[in-house]
């Protein structure tokens, strides 16, 4: 529910920006709201140990954010939205072989419906 509602909300905004600008204004903003209530200082976040980690999250992230804007300029959101909650089965996944984790059933079922959706938007 709240990915379909920030995905309208960035829909509509897309329609007033571009989708390489609009991005950089939601992520500085974001950025500046966790900067004015965060209780560290700038000094124990940009440390040399762990800058170079943070600045490839960063482009990472940055990328994913700035792929999705694509995907809503150009398609409907709901498809889009169905698409990107298709990755859960990944989670699934890596969940079970990797972290081990014992009862995935109703994890997998409700993926079930999720791919179950996707199937009945494409179709």
């Amino acid at each position: 529910l709240i990915w379909g509602i920030v995905a309208s909300i960035d829909k509509v905004a897309l329609g007033y920006s571009a989708p390489m600008v609009y991005p950089f204004i939601s992520a500085s903003a974001i950025s500046a709201v966790y900067l004015f209530f965060a209780k560290v200082s700038l000094k124990n976040i940009f440390r040399k140990e762990t800058f170079g980690l943070f600045a490839c999250l960063g482009f990472i992230n940055a990328g994913l954010f700035l792929t999705h804007m694509l995907a809503l300029n150009t398609g409907y959101v709901s498809y889009v939205i169905a698409i990107k909650r298709s990755g859960v089965l990944i989670s699934i996944i890596v969940g079970r072989f990797i972290f081990k984790e014992k009862q995935v059933g109703l994890r997998a079922i409700a993926s079930l419906f999720i791919l179950l959706g996707l199937y009945f938007l494409s179709g």
